[in-house]
């Protein structure tokens, strides 16, 4: 059965996972992701908090995903407080996630296809 509350977000990583420690030894990490939205007149990017719980953030914090690396995010909105500002926001709880490789600059200057010299 499809949920009313499924998102699926792609984006790239504006840092590094962070795991954290809650009570009872129940683990959270947070990764926050650039979303570009585009307009008639600019771009702009947009920031979006996502969480994960359990083995899955334990999994998510040991993948090393770099600041800007692409990602795809599936999982559902939650509200959640905000502690510090005493407010209300809206995050994302992954159910899914998807890293794809940083792509690297090859020079080919002077090299063949491989990036060997002759």
């Amino acid at each position: 059965m499809i949920s009313l509350n499924d998102v699926t977000l792609m984006g790239r990583a504006g840092n590094t996972p962070k795991l954290y420690n809650c009570a009872f030894n129940k683990k959270y990490c947070t990764v926050p992701i650039y979303i570009n939205t585009k307009s008639s007149e600019n771009e702009n990017a947009t920031l979006v908090e996502c969480e994960a719980w359990g083995d899955l953030a334990v999994i998510i914090e040991r993948l090393n995903i770099a600041k800007g690396q692409e990602m795809i995010i599936k999982g559902r909105l939650r509200n959640r407080k905000n502690s510090k500002t005493n407010s209300t926001e809206l995050c994302v709880v992954i159910n899914d996630l998807r890293v794809f490789p940083l792509k690297q600059k090859f020079s080919t200057e002077g090299g063949s296809e491989n990036g060997s010299k002759s």
